[in-house]
């Protein structure tokens, strides 16, 4: 089973992951998430305030023997359809800059790799150590995976929380930017 939970405004980012994901995070006040949307409010243009912060919570349950993987793929950059102006973002994961415009996630989890994702518990600033990716439509991230079986989806085994965050500066023309983002979970007998 494959399971999307979107996490509330104000909420600890790693609610319902904290055997997994030690976090320490809030989402942004007044921005909510559900398993198929996510806000991520109007970006404060500051360098000196954290990125807006939104998040879900993805189960993976399965009685695969060799465990499972997760990987992501996107529509593209997060865009202004409008103006074509795309925010910036990295397909291997990287530090949120101190003084640019930026866009990515953050996964955090038992099965995540810190090596990739950056060590739980990082507090997420502007130029703080937490890792930040994002997939283009032909380069997949792996977000997670487990060699061992079966995953139950409990005590941080099978659970990933999902980070995202997005800030913006004076360049950024004003609008609504979107994109898309698909979760594949594959269990592996």
């Amino acid at each position: 089973t494959f399971t999307i939970a979107g996490r509330n405004n104000a909420v600890a980012v790693n609610t319902g992951n904290t055997a997994g994901c030690t976090n320490t995070e809030l989402t942004s006040s007044g921005i909510d998430a559900s398993a198929t949307l996510i806000n991520l409010g109007s970006m404060p243009i500051s360098s000196g305030v954290a990125p807006n912060i939104s998040a879900q919570l993805l189960t993976i349950s399965t009685n695969a023997q060799n465990g499972y993987s997760l990987t992501a793929t996107s529509s593209g950059q997060l865009i202004n359809s409008s103006s074509g102006f795309a925010i910036a973002s990295s397909t291997t994961p990287a530090a949120f800059p101190a003084a640019t415009p930026w866009f990515g996630i953050h996964a955090c989890g038992l099965d995540v790799s810190s090596g990739t994702w950056g060590a739980s518990g990082t507090t997420t600033t502007r130029g703080g150590t937490a890792l930040y990716g994002w997939p283009t439509t032909t380069t997949a991230v792996t977000l997670a995976s487990d060699s061992t079986g079966p995953i139950a989806g409990t005590g941080g085994n099978g659970l990933v929380t999902v980070e995202y965050a997005a800030a913006a500066d004076a360049t950024v023309p004003s609008g609504n930017f979107s994109t898309a983002i698909t979760y594949v979970a594959t269990a592996t007998f």
